[in-house]
Order: C-alpha cells, then sequence, then structure tokens
C-alpha cells in the first residue's frame, strides 16, 4: 500500500486505472461512419477505434468487438484527434476541392496512422485531380502507390502540358519516392517519374529514369524507347566524329529490340552513313560501298511512305551517288533519282536529284 494524497490505493487499483487510462487514449479517436450502402444509409457509428483498411475493407473495433465494412459504402469519417482532416472531409463533401487538399496533406504529412493514409490518399487524389493541382495529385498517388501498386497503375494523374510549374515540383516527389520505395511501388513510381521528365522535355534525366527501368529487368516499351532514342543519339555524334566502328556497334546494341518504324528508319541511316564512311575511309574495302548503297535502299524499301519514311528520300539520294559515283552504275543511279523526283518532290532532295539526273544524262548520252 502506498499513501498518496492522503489516501491509500493498492496495486490493483493502480493497475486498473493504468488499463483504463490506456483505454480511453487508444480510443481518443473518436470516429463516424456513415454507411451509404443498401439498406443501411445513414448508420453511424461513434466510439470506435480504426483498425487497419485491408482489401477493401475497412476494420474498426467498438468496446473491443471488431467489424468492418467495404470502404465503398464509408460515406464520411470524422476524427476527434483530427481537425485538419475533418475540414479535408467537410470541404470535399461541398466539392471544395483546393481546400480539401490543402486540409488532407496537412493530414498526410504529419499523420501516422498508416490506415489513415490509406484512406485519405484516393480522396485527395481525387480532390487534386479536379483542382488542377499535379503536384498535389503525385503526392496522394505516391502514397496509393507504396500501399496498392495495382490501383495506382490503373490510375495515374493526367500530365499537365510542358513547362507547367508543377512539372518539376513532381519530378522531385517522384524521383525521392523511387529512392526509397521498393517492390511493385517502385516500378509504378519510376513509369510515372518516366512521363512527367518526358513532359518537361529534360533529356538527361529522361534516359536516366529509362536506364533505371531497363536495369531493373523490366520490358517496358516506353523506357525502352528512351534508351534506343538515346542510342541512336550516341550514334548520330560517333558518325559526325567519324568513329564508325563505334556507330555500327552502338545501332548492334539496340537493333534487335527497335520496334518503331521511325527508330528502324533512323538507324538504317546512320548505318548506311557508317558503313559509307569506313568505305571512304579504307580504300582496301570496296564492297564496304555495296554494303552501304544496300542499307538505304532497304530503309527506302521498307519505309516508302508513312512512318519512317521521313529519311527515306535522303536514304534514296545518298544510294543513287553511290551508285553513280563510286560503283559506276549510272542506269541503277538514273532510276534512283527519277524515284527522288516522282515520289518526293517536296522533300529538299528532289532539287539536287534532277540536277545530279541532268549531269548524268549529259556525261552518258
Amino acid at each position: 500500500m502506498r499513501r498518496i494524497g492522503g489516501g491509500t490505493v493498492s496495486r490493483l487499483c493502480l493497475v486498473s486505472a493504468l488499463l483504463l487510462s490506456t483505454a480511453a487514449l487508444a480510443y481518443a479517436d473518436s470516429l463516424t461512419l456513415k454507411s451509404a450502402g443498401a439498406g443501411t444509409s445513414g448508420l453511424t457509428y461513434d466510439d470506435v477505434q480504426i483498425d487497419r483498411i485491408e482489401a477493401g475493407q475497412i476494420f474498426f473495433s467498438i468496446n473491443g468487438d471488431e467489424r468492418n465494412r467495404s470502404v465503398a459504402q464509408i460515406e464520411s469519417m470524422q476524427l476527434d484527434s483530427e481537425p485538419a482532416f475533418n475540414a479535408a472531409e467537410t470541404a470535399y463533401e461541398h466539392q471544395q476541392w483546393s481546400d480539401a487538399v490543402d486540409q488532407y496533406a496537412q493530414t498526410l504529412a504529419r499523420t501516422d496512422k498508416t490506415w489513415l493514409k490509406d484512406w485519405l490518399s484516393p480522396r485527395m487524389f481525387d480532390a487534386a485531380q479536379r483542382a488542377k493541382r499535379f503536384d498535389a495529385a503525385v503526392t496522394a498517388w505516391i502514397q496509393i502507390a507504396q500501399s496498392n501498386p495495382t490501383t495506382a497503375v490503373a490510375s495515374k494523374p493526367a500530365i499537365p502540358p510542358p513547362h507547367d510549374p508543377s512539372l518539376d515540383v513532381a519530378a522531385g516527389l517522384l524521383q525521392d519516392a523511387a529512392n526509397n520505395v521498393t517492390g511493385d511501388g517502385h516500378q509504378a513510381i519510376l513509369d510515372l517519374l518516366l512521363q512527367v521528365q518526358s513532359a518537361r522535355r529534360d533529356t538527361k534525366a529522361l534516359q536516366a529514369v529509362a536506364g533505371s527501368i531497363v536495369s531493373s529487368g523490366t520490358d517496358d516499351p516506353a523506357a525502352i524507347a528512351v534508351q534506343i532514342d538515346a542510342g541512336l543519339q550516341t550514334a548520330q555524334t560517333q558518325v559526325s566524329q567519324r568513329q564508325y566502328d563505334a556507330a555500327l556497334a552502338t545501332i548492334n546494341t539496340w537493333a534487335s529490340r527497335i520496334e518503331s518504324p521511325a527508330q528502324q528508319a533512323k538507324a538504317l541511316l546512320l548505318r548506311g552513313q557508317a558503313l559509307e564512311g569506313k568505305a571512304a575511309a579504307d580504300p582496301s574495302q570496296p564492297d564496304l560501298w555495296k554494303d552501304a548503297a544496300l542499307t538505304y535502299l532497304n530503309l527506302y524499301v521498307h519505309f516508302p511512305s508513312g512512318s519512317g519514311s521521313e529519311q527515306s528520300p535522303q536514304a534514296l539520294d545518298r544510294a543513287a551517288d553511290i551508285e553513280a559515283q563510286q560503283l559506276h552504275e549510272p542506269q541503277v543511279a538514273a532510276t534512283l533519282y527519277g524515284k527522288i523526283i516522282s515520289e518526293y518532290k517536296n522533300a529538299p532532295q528532289a532539287d539536287e536529284a534532277r540536277q545530279a539526273l541532268a549531269q548524268l544524262k549529259s556525261t552518258h548520252d
């Protein structure tokens, strides 16, 4: 027995008082749930303890009795210890989207309740989308990606146009998340970051993200396309620096993975330029001229029109020049110049082809 304030209290009473105090703290967040389910509309639960949200269900206890309801049935909730959250719910109910976003964001930043983050993040995401606040939508979406990657992949925030200031903020948020989130959520975050960096037109950052995605072993077409673009840019630089073998090796690295017609056409053009450069640099390998001309012709044959055909006039022009000047096939060259004139009359190479064709005729008549 111990004397406290002039009275005596048994150890049992002290323990009982402590347990009651702990229980009161556990239930300090008084919660009101209004079920919108059929037949139970307007049903309210007071003085409950939320335990978790799992598989589309919200689990809570009333006087120690655990119950659960579908999250889809929950119309609103109020938490005694979360005034910002309560304000957000009220604003959301009244479609005051920007105010709801601000209060949800404040709650998300301060709370340590995982279930509360899981509950408010979809609502914050929805409000941010409606308020056209991309950076806030990304903040909520990152939380969703951590708890439910499948949902996050199925519903990504709408990307704003280039130069929107919120893109820079979002890129920072997503990069931080990518550095800290693992598993499927990590992959989802990288995929959205790739889209954001593309909208920002930050080539270096875009290539870095694509590299991370590709190196993770994920066969993501968008990331692979970015990597291929980077590879083709490297090959173009190597050709301009007369590093022809290096350029051919770079093209071969990505050749089997190129699916885009535009990228395939560009790769063929660069291969032709590298072979042509090698032939000019090494007279001991005359067959390289044939290989270069054939590569250019393959580009035209596969992409005479439509996507990828932008490179065809240039490829035909180079093939014709090689046939005329290196392989001494004036008739073949004349045919190719004629194709440029008739099929690509608006291309810059058309005028050059007319002049070259006229010169061929004057030389061989």
